[in-house]
């Protein structure tokens, strides 16, 4: 469900497979991992009009969380500050449910805690170990 997505916004075939491991290591099912995936990539890539106005009110600036212009671990980078929860060191799930969906809020939670945990540079290093 995600390949083409994933490589029209142009991740890597590492990438994707990275933040699919991270999700399944998290307890996503298969089938929600990459619904998941595909609903933040798109987002990120194409909001709506309304989805635009609620990144705003984030102080979102969308070119530079959009992952065909700075890349997809930059763009996740430059969201998560925008989406975390300091005081409990998580992404705030409030946020992330308005922005991303059902499915997609918990990929972009899962996926924003491995980035500040290293699990997703973990998780990257062994796909092109794996080759």
């Amino acid at each position: 469900f995600v390949g083409a997505a994933a490589a029209q916004t142009g991740l890597s075939l590492e990438e994707t497979t990275a933040s699919l491991m991270v999700l399944a290591n998290n307890g996503l099912r298969a089938s929600t991992m990459g619904t998941g995936l595909r609903q933040v990539l798109a987002r990120l890539l194409a909001p709506t009009s309304k989805l635009k106005d609620a990144f705003a009110m984030y102080g979102v600036e969308l070119d530079k969380v959009n992952p065909a212009m700075v890349g997809y671990q930059e763009a996740l980078k430059n969201l998560l500050p925008h989406i975390w929860n300091h005081e409990k060191a998580t992404v705030d799930m409030g946020k992330a449910y308005q922005l991303f969906g059902l499915r997609g809020a918990q990929a972009v939670a899962v996926l924003g805690k491995s980035l500040t945990s290293g699990e997703f540079q973990s998780a990257l290093a062994n796909t092109y170990k794996v080759g």
